[in-house]
């Protein structure tokens, strides 16, 4: 478990404080506060999007292994950032007045980079490659301030251990029939309005390239500060949660580029948190029974979601 008020790069393990010999000696330095941790992680997520494309590639010389590589690599260093980003915004710990406020404003510069930042064919290359590279880092940051402080917001809703468990249970089957299934208002977002769905969600860029390898969603992005910040402001387990959430989410990622296939990121995420804090849910009989009934409501309506969206299979 990393200490609540650190937002400091890697997350590091509570330790109890070394015990004054009689007053003799030097003293240790404060802990760093913060606010220096997310400037940091700001500063980091702002410097790797904007490099990376910058990196020269000729594709054609390029061997199997080591276009494999430019795909896996960068997208492993940037599910890194996203979350320590957002880990680092957690640890500031606004209220639910500056978090909502935060959030509004983030919006706002989402708009305005919008509506305002984007190449046209008149002007000339020296102009419009810099636009091309700022437009995609600006959306996606904005993108994830705004989701990052809204789901901390939210957050404030849960005040003990016990609610996350129906919760993860609960939104993993709703994610995955918005996201999975042709009847979901993900899929069909996507396949209906995909340049609206791209605006709103925040990519993964690609070496030497302008065009992103995929995106995350701006409900992955909101439901992941969400349940960081409960974990934090409960005292459970953080670390494992952080780390448990980037290495199934690392790997869903990897997932969707290869196949090409949308995949409900509360899925993975619900798992690491339930796994991470498992010895911390102690539900009485009767929230036993509650949870049991609500899962088992919300995998009837997913099966019968999933049956209605694939009847053609059933028929000959």
């Amino acid at each position: 478990m990393t200490t609540p008020d650190n937002a400091s790069w890697p997350p590091a393990p509570d330790r109890p404080p070394a015990p004054d010999p009689g007053g003799v000696g030097e003293e240790s330095p404060p802990p760093a506060a913060p606010e220096a941790g997310t400037k940091r992680a700001i500063f980091a997520y702002l410097a790797f999007n904007l490099l990376l494309p910058l990196i020269p590639v000729h594709p054609h010389r390029l061997s199997v292994g080591a276009a494999l590589g430019l795909v896996v690599v960068p997208t492993v260093l940037f599910m890194l950032l996203q979350l320590w980003l957002a880990r680092a915004l957690v640890s500031l710990r606004p209220g639910v007045r500056a978090s909502l406020l935060a959030a509004a404003l983030a919006a706002a510069v989402w708009l305005v980079v919008l509506q305002v930042i984007h190449p046209h064919r008149g002007w000339a290359l020296s102009l419009n490659f810099p636009l091309a590279l700022l437009r995609p880092l600006l959306l996606g940051l904005s993108i994830t301030l705004s989701c990052t402080f809204f789901g901390i917001a939210l957050s404030r809703i849960v005040r003990e251990a016990n609610v996350l468990l129906p919760i993860a249970l609960v939104a993993m089957p709703i994610d995955y029939i918005g996201a999975m299934t042709p009847i979901g208002f993900t899929q069909n977002a996507v396949q209906q309005h995909p340049g609206i769905v791209r605006a709103v969600s925040i990519p993964v860029p690609a070496v030497g390239g302008l065009h992103p390898l995929g995106f995350i969603g701006p409900g992955d992005a909101l439901f992941l500060a969400f349940f960081l910040a409960i974990v934090q402001r409960l005292n459970l387990n953080l670390r494992g949660t952080f780390w448990g959430m980037y290495g199934l989410l690392t790997a869903t990622m990897l997932l969707v580029l290869v196949t090409g296939v949308n995949v409900a990121a509360l899925v993975p995420m619900g798992l690491a948190l339930l796994i991470a804090n498992w010895p911390a849910f102690r539900l009485q009989r009767s929230e036993v029974f509650a949870t049991l009934y609500a899962v088992l409501l919300v995998l009837a309506l997913a099966v019968a979601f999933y049956a209605y969206s694939h009847a053609h299979f059933f028929h000959h």
